[in-house]
């Protein structure tokens, strides 16, 4: 997909999220986990920028905060030219029809007490949008829409598989009509052939509604064939941003040749000749973080210089953006 860089949906600048650490009795500040720390990042109308990293990286939390699911400690994101920090919450609510979220685990996500119907329909109820019968009908579209059985509307959650769960969850999401989908590591809690029907279903009603989607996972295989841009993450900073093709076949960070190197290669032939990256070491405490480069203390390529300056994000080429020394 050509990117248009002047139909950008939404630009992230410098978002920080720092959750503070409290300790005596009077819950003084002692320390902050820095989950995201200087994010910029833009999602171009109608791509899907995968973003991947490490369990524990500030994935989840940027997918929050984007949507302000939770507030940001500081930086803007602007979607549609709009500073959503500055809205009022009567503005925010009417600016939350255009942007929803799908979460990881289909079966907590949904309200075990009332019916598939009523779930996909709340949106509808609290925005007021449509009366009893155009809300009905708009139920039943959305079901078939996303491969359900509209006979179904009257049974519970726990009557459904996962797969299905997950289903019933977009349906929600695509309720009000939304431009903006942040998916949660919507597949990783589905067994392998479910995923992919899932994921197809996401191709295919990106295609109908021109849809713009943040699909968060740490599985680069996944990521890999539903993303049209990836970005990676580590502890609570964006390492590098690529398109596809880039990023999986010629990655220059070296955390994202780590990553790509771990994906499974089907023929084991390929396998043998493949240039294997390997990290030492776990990921480190976003609580205090290395100085620096926080990948340096795992990285085999590290300098001095990696010890004690923080590498901005340059663009080596088009598109392709980078915070490594090595391209400094």
């Amino acid at each position: 997909m050509q990117l248009d860089h002047a139909n950008h949906l939404i630009h992230i600048k410098q978002l920080k999220k720092y959750y503070p650490i409290t300790a005596g009795i009077f819950s003084r500040v002692v320390n902050h986990v820095k989950a995201v720390d200087g994010v910029n990042l833009t999602i171009y109308q109608g791509e899907t920028l995968g973003l991947v990293g490490e369990s524990g990286c500030g994935k989840s939390t940027l997918g929050r905060v984007i949507l302000r699911l939770e507030e940001s400690s500081e930086g803007r994101v602007i979607f549609e030219g709009q500073d959503l920090s500055e809205l009022s919450p009567d503005k925010m609510r009417r600016m939350r029809r255009k942007m929803q979220i799908i979460f990881q685990d289909p079966y907590s996500s949904l309200d075990p007490r009332k019916t598939v119907g009523h779930i996909i329909g709340e949106p509808l109820i609290v925005n007021s949008t449509e009366n009893m019968r155009e809300r009905s009908e708009r139920v039943t579209q959305l079901m078939e829409e996303v491969g359900l059985r509209p006979e179904y509307v009257s049974r519970y959650p726990h009557e459904f598989s996962g797969g299905q769960r997950q289903r019933i969850g977009i349906a929600r999401a695509l309720a009000l009509y939304p431009k903006f989908i942040v998916f949660d590591e919507p597949v990783s809690a589905l067994d392998v052939s479910i995923q992919s029907q899932v994921i197809n279903l996401l191709r295919e009603l990106q295609r109908a509604h021109q849809l713009t989607y943040l699909f968060i996972a740490h599985d680069l295989g996944v990521v890999k064939y539903i993303s049209n841009r990836i970005a990676v993450m580590y502890l609570g900073r964006i390492v590098e941003v690529g398109s596809n093709h880039t990023i999986t076949q010629k990655p220059l960070q070296p955390y994202t040749q780590a990553l790509v190197a771990a994906v499974p290669i089907p023929n084991p032939k390929l396998q043998r000749g493949r240039d294997r990256v390997r990290l030492e070491g776990d990921v480190p405490s976003p609580i205090d973080p290395p100085p620096g480069c926080h990948f340096h203390n795992r990285c085999p390529k590290a300098m001095n210089v990696c010890l004690k300056k923080i590498p901005d994000l340059i663009e080596i080429e088009p598109d392709h953006l980078v915070r490594c020394f090595l391209y400094q």
